[in-house]
């Protein structure tokens, strides 16, 4: 989660807010929900015009920060998370066999924000984690 004081910056600094939405819209394999898209829409054509309020200022650095990417979180190698999770997968549900089969299939070694979370939970539904892993 964002900072008070970086929350702070991107409400005073419009044009600050306008590049972090710039990066957001340029990067070539996000995926956004359509409200997402259309927040971000927005915001890309009222800035630097008007400021954000705290709480579209809180919403784009959630954005920001759920578009970095992971290689290690916790102590866990991704990659090393993904291949275990994959030798398990007849353990989980047919969904999550999916995914786990799509990131194995991919050779993934970094994984966004929410394919962190989602992995994490397969992780700690096969018992490979055994306690709660954050990702900051």
């Amino acid at each position: 989660m964002a900072s008070d004081r970086d929350i702070y910056e991107h409400m005073i600094n419009p044009t600050r807010a306008l590049s972090v939405v710039g990066f957001l819209r340029s990067i070539p394999d996000a995926i956004y929900t359509d409200w997402e898209d259309d927040f971000l829409a927005n915001l890309q054509d009222r800035l630097p015009a008007e400021p954000l309020s705290r709480r579209q200022a809180e919403v784009l650095l959630e954005l920001r920060d759920a578009a970095k990417n992971y290689t290690v979180v916790g102590g866990y190698n991704i990659a090393k998370l993904i291949r275990d999770c994959w030798i398990a997968r007849l353990d989980l549900t047919e969904d999550d066999e999916e995914f786990v089969d799509r990131l194995k299939s991919s050779n993934a070694t970094s994984l966004k924000r929410r394919a962190v979370l989602k992995l994490l939970a397969c992780a700690k539904e096969l018992k490979l984690v055994d306690h709660f892993v954050a990702v900051t």
